[in-house]
């Protein structure tokens, strides 16, 4: 349990995608940088595990944009079992955009349609699951495990996805902080920090797909899917951050003392605060 961040269960409507990333964390200023580097004994993310929970007609693939087909694959049975394989037109690709309403030519999806069919890209299909690897044997991270989920043109996808790490993650101690947690975050004046790990829940009441929490604003922690409780280890004074897939910000709060519920909207940036137990 401590070696895997939450499973989370995931839904995609015609047209909605992920765009590309890397699972591997970034490092906050307040970590010290060997902390979430595996190369030199830190923790981060080694590995993802993806699972399909349905199939898809058209799209909805695993892509990986940086690399091609041609360079992992040479046995045409497992390309064409697992793979995306079909080469479409460019009149083809115009028509399952249009399909799907993905009209923009200057938005992500729009181009990430192309790289679906032209790189690198793992076909849903249910009960089937893919594991790829964030880090080298020797912990060095791999910038080629970028990622993204593509466009659904036809149909809706049902997934999970479990990230593992190589170690515990330094998030629920204060071991590899450089200073206190409340010498180093700023809180409002009600919410004295505290080095003593709590758990908070985060629910999102909007309409928004796509939308990701972040630890000050640049760690990934998980997705926020419309009225799905999620359940954060995290301290007194830590600040998240809610932004969609495009970095637009919808909300930003900071856990405070004695309150353990949290609610986003979609209406501005200010959190609002539930002030209910866990348990209840």
């Amino acid at each position: 349990e401590k070696m895997a961040d939450g499973l989370q269960i995931l839904r995609y409507n015609i047209s909605k995608a992920y765009i590309a990333h890397h699972d591997y964390l970034s490092r906050p200023s307040n970590i010290e940088p060997e902390a979430m580097d595996p190369f030199v004994g830190g923790a981060n993310r080694l590995a993802t595990l993806f699972l399909y929970l349905s199939d898809v007609e058209d799209g909805g693939q695993t892509v990986f944009p940086d690399v091609t087909k041609e360079q992992i694959f040479h046995d045409h049975d497992i390309r064409a079992t697992y793979f995306e394989t079909r080469q479409l037109s460019s009149s083809q690709l115009s028509t399952l955009r249009e399909s799907a309403g993905i009209f923009d030519p200057k938005s992500w999806e729009f181009s990430m349609v192309q790289d679906c069919y032209s790189k690198l890209a793992v076909r849903p299909k249910k009960a089937r699951a893919i594991l790829y690897y964030s880090q080298f044997p020797t912990g060095k991270l791999d910038p080629l495990s970028k990622h993204g989920g593509c466009p659904v043109l036809n149909g809706t996808k049902w997934a999970a996805n479990l990230w593992l790490w190589n170690k515990e993650p330094p998030f629920t101690s204060s071991r590899f902080q450089k200073t206190p947690p409340h010498k180093n975050i700023k809180a409002p004046s009600s919410a004295p920090s505290s080095p003593i790990a709590i758990e908070v829940m985060v629910t999102y009441d909007g309409e928004h797909s796509d939308l990701v929490l972040y630890w000050e604003g640049t760690v990934k922690m998980n997705d926020l899917k419309p009225r799905v409780p999620l359940r954060l280890k995290t301290y007194v004074g830590h600040k998240f951050v809610a932004k969609i897939s495009d970095d637009t910000t919808i909300s930003t709060f900071t856990v405070l003392q004695g309150i353990e519920k949290y609610k986003i909207t979609d209406h501005d940036t200010i959190y609002d605060y539930e002030e209910e137990s866990l348990s209840s």
